[in-house]
């Protein structure tokens, strides 16, 4: 107790503690008094944090928002808490990540300062005003009760998820004094649960409490629901081992086009991999420093970087064994050919050394493209054929030059094929390039019509365009549902959804892919790129411009290109990131976090420290206070002394390009003026 005269709140408060016992609250032992001074003897909330517990507070302010994994977890553990406290029939009255602790292996929340528990339910102002129900007002009476906690663990999940607090019109007046709902921006959202928390979050935090959950039971069902499908992989099955098979995978092959669940591609993106090289690129101790990842998704990742380098180490020996040099012989099966040869092949007069003559070598490369025609459902665009045709026999060549050989190579297959009487696909005209149709002679299923079939990759990219427009994006489930219902012509074989959606966006005039399945339009503005990659720049403590650019390129790499700072700033600030330029290191660096514990209006330091310590302790309040209005577009009255209004005005400018007003400041400037005159 901060004076004997609390001495009964505390005692309260330790025999209130003692008789809970929950895994996911504070375990108090027993209530002592120091020189007078009632205290509780208690268990540490979180792990240990120089002298003091760290709380998911410090975890949001150093990391951000959390990884879908542990939003998921910690989400169910703290409405588990209000479930168990409401049965009880006990309130917390100030819950809030700065009461949270976080500790354990695996990683799990322990909620601490059961302070104001007693406090009368008349006193509608007792918690910290962000997070406290502010409609209380409006009730009739005027009165706390339980669905006022649920508000502030709605709060509290908001910030879990996105990392900042939600608002309600201009975010700066009274929300009671508003006729409005909450403000929820869906796309700070992981897109895999992106719509299922709008929805959650718009019954939450509802204006009337009649229209939010009846209980905290129907909240924690509600809340284990917006999380049933990020373990279904995109081909609608529930993800145990990884994917057998790797056929036509690339060092470019996005991570997302293997069929992983949304919890993996979350994680994946968290560590900065979107693409099977750069997973397989990643140091292995970027993983195990990862706390924002679970340790059994930790193996599922290193499990699957390391079957992507055997694969891709077995298929580089095959293009090293079926390459070769001038000079040297081909090999004798055509069929193993890889792309530089049958390049080769077609660039150079007469026969390769060590074949027939003539065009018995042409005959594999065009059961190869029929193979391939007949995989992707007897549709392809040009591109996809020359990009499968890359990946099936393989090239040593790199970037542009690889597609090119092989689209010298496709092209010399469909020309041969199509001089054939029993053809089994050609090339006819699509809406944005030619697209390789499939015939009966292929596949007796294969019997649509070329216009039809033309006409179905038509109304796929135009469904496609249209999901791009959206906003907020679309789900990844979402963008497969609506494209994969598309009716395709009779006589035509179903495709999966992921294949629907791939042929969609080649068959699109704006939409663009991502690495997590959304479709976004192309040239999608920096700003709105940074706030939905924010995800993919949370993992590491530090990053470069040129790391960041790469990062965000990776998820969304049709997007405008990201600007220069001070520009750049300001858009990852606008996003909520924590990130701050380290001008000695020329990097960005995470924001050091706060150190000071807030109840109601009071607020303290650590115990122990010095008049220094205190000053930082109040600066850093300070800051993290000033950026989190800023984020969440409140209003904020800083009272300076006149003498440091100067100071505190280049603060404001130089730190956050704020403009500082004053009434009595300027007429103390006005009153130098006249004095100087």
């Amino acid at each position: 107790a901060l004076d004997p005269t609390r001495n009964d709140r505390v005692r309260r408060e330790g025999e209130l503690l003692r008789a809970l016992r929950h895994p996911n609250i504070v375990e108090a032992y027993r209530e002592v008094e120091i020189s007078g001074h009632a205290a509780v003897f208690m268990a540490l909330a979180g792990a240990e944090n120089k002298g003091r517990a760290y709380t998911l507070a410090d975890r949001l302010r150093e990391e951000g928002r959390l990884s879908l994994d542990l939003l998921q977890r910690f989400g169910e553990q703290l409405v588990s808490v209000v479930r168990w406290l409401e049965e009880k029939g006990v309130s917390h009255r100030d819950l809030k990540p700065d009461n949270i602790g976080v500790s354990g292996t695996p990683l799990s929340l322990v909620v601490f300062d059961f302070s104001l528990a007693d406090t009368p339910a008349e006193q509608i102002r007792a918690g910290t005003p962000q997070y406290r129900d502010p409609f209380l007002a409006l009730r009739t009476p005027p009165r706390w009760d339980a669905g006022a906690e649920r508000f502030s663990a709605a709060m509290t999940l908001h910030e879990m998820a996105t990392g900042q607090l939600p608002g309600w019109g201009d975010g700066q007046s009274d929300p009671a004094l508003l006729d409005q709902e909450v403000s929820l921006d869906a796309e700070l959202f992981d897109p895999s649960v992106r719509e299922a928390l709008t929805e959650f979050f718009g019954k939450a935090l509802a204006r009337d409490y009649r229209a939010r959950f009846d209980n905290a039971e129907e909240m924690r069902r509600a809340w284990f629901r917006c999380f049933e499908a990020i373990d279904v992989t995109a081909t609608g099955g529930e993800e145990g081992e990884l994917p057998e098979e790797f056929d036509g995978v690339t060092e470019a092959t996005a991570l997302a086009a293997l069929g992983l669940s949304p919890r993996l591609l979350n994680a994946l993106e968290r560590i900065g991999a979107h693409t099977v090289a750069e997973l397989i690129g990643l140091p292995r101790i970027r993983l195990y420093r990862n706390q924002g990842i679970g340790q059994r998704v930790v193996k599922r990742i290193r499990r699957l970087s390391e079957r992507l380098a055997e694969h891709l180490a077995d298929r580089g020996r095959t293009i090293a064994a079926t390459t070769a040099g001038e000079g040297e012989e081909y090999p004798t099966d055509p069929a193993v050919w890889s792309i530089d040869l049958l390049a080769a092949r077609l660039t150079t007069r007469g026969s390769a050394p060590g074949t027939a003559a003539g065009g018995s070598w042409m005959m594999p490369l065009r059961d190869s493209v029929a193979a391939l025609a007949a995989g992707h459902g007897g549709v392809m665009t040009e591109d996809e054929l020359v990009g499968a045709l890359a990946a099936a026999r393989g090239s040593a060549a790199s970037g542009g030059e690889r597609l090119r050989r092989a689209g010298v190579v496709a092209a010399a297959a469909l020309a041969a094929e199509g001089k054939r009487r029993d053809c089994r696909y050609r090339a006819h005209p699509g809406a944005v390039g030619p697209l390789i149709l499939g015939t009966a002679a292929l596949d007796p299923a294969l019997s649509a019509a070329p216009a039809a079939q033309a006409d179905y990759v038509r109304r796929l990219g135009a469904a496609a365009d249209r999901l791009a427009a959206a906003d907020p994006l679309a789900s990844p489930a979402r963008v497969r549902e609506e494209i994969a219902g598309i009716e395709p012509p009779a006589g035509m074989p179903p495709l999966t959804p992921e294949r629907c959606v791939r042929l969609a966006v080649q068959a699109a005039a704006r939409a663009a892919l991502s690495s997590r399945g959304e479709l976004y339009p192309r040239g999608m503005a920096a700003e709105r790129a940074v706030k939905l990659g924010a995800s993919s720049l949370l993992g590491p403590r530090e990053l470069t411009a040129p790391q960041l650019r790469e990062r965000l390129a990776s998820r969304y790499p049709e997007a405008e290109r990201l600007p220069e700072r001070p520009r750049l700033d300001e858009l990852l600030d606008a996003a909520g990131l924590k990130l701050a330029w380290d001008r000695e290191r020329a990097k960005y660096r995470a924001r050091t976090p706060s150190h000071r514990h807030t109840t109601g209006t009071t607020s303290s330091s650590p115990a122990g420290a010095g008049a220094g310590d205190e000053e930082a302790y109040a600066a850093d309040a300070l800051d993290e206070r000033l950026r989190r209005t800023i984020g969440a577009q409140g209003f904020l009255a800083l009272s300076v002394p006149p003498r440091y209004f100067t100071d505190a005005e280049r603060y404001l400018a130089a730190g956050f390009e704020l403009a500082a007003f004053s009434l009595e400041a300027e007429l103390i400037r006005h009153m130098r003026a006249l004095a100087a005159e």
